[in-house]
């Protein structure tokens, strides 16, 4: 009858409004997460003026304290207006966590907290390559133009006894890192190992 005619219309109107609403809800989210604060940024102590990588629960800028004049790596947690108490939870016990490992081929920790609404961890920054990232373009890279890579530049000649020999005092320098920072139930990853100069493994949070 009439009456149920208007009544399954205004269901339609109403469900039909309810997925815009998920569909904008939904690209807002992806936007949020995609943004950053606008370069150059001053977070606190901290002016924010490159971004070096971003990953599934953060994003690093190459930083300087300011009252220091120290260069510095800072990690900002990406937030959206979803963001748990959990995760918010979870980055300062990561933040706690790497703050407490005091090892040579580790990354210090040297502040966290939050300011201007952003939740962030200050580190020790480095100039490096990420041993995943490392490993996939030696595996994509000949022979001859591995001898020429920047990155290989300080190793012994590639392929040389010394150049394995170097290879696996790296590898055995990493593997007592992460033995020491997993006696302190702290997990890494390996994308979070990065060799820096001069071809040092060291871990990072």
């Amino acid at each position: 009858d009439r009456d149920m005619a208007v009544d399954i219309r205004d269901v339609f109107s109403a469900l039909e409004a309810l997925t815009s609403l998920a569909t904008d809800w939904k690209r807002g989210v992806t936007d949020l997460e995609r943004q950053g604060p606008v370069l150059p940024f001053q977070l606190g102590d901290y002016l924010l003026e490159r971004e070096i990588d971003r990953g599934g629960m953060g994003i690093v800028y190459e930083a300087q304290h300011t009252n220091l004049q120290r260069r510095v790596a800072v990690k900002l947690l990406k937030t959206t207006s979803l963001t748990t108490a959990k995760e918010f939870q979870r980055f300062h016990h990561e933040a706690k966590a790497a703050a407490r490992l005091h090892h040579t081929n580790i990354v210090p920790v040297f502040d966290f907290g939050e300011a201007n609404g952003f939740h962030f961890i200050a580190m020790q920054l480095i100039d490096g390559t990420a041993v995943d990232r490392l490993v996939g373009d030696l595996k994509r890279t000949s022979k001859s133009e591995a001898k020429q890579s920047t990155t290989l530049a300080k190793l012994p000649h590639y392929g040389s006894t010394a150049y394995w020999d170097h290879v696996a005092s790296m590898g055995a320098q990493a593997a007592n890192a992460l033995q020491y920072a997993h006696s302190q139930s702290t997990i890494h990853r390996l994308s979070l190992i990065h060799i820096s100069e001069p071809t040092r493994p060291r871990l990072i949070s």
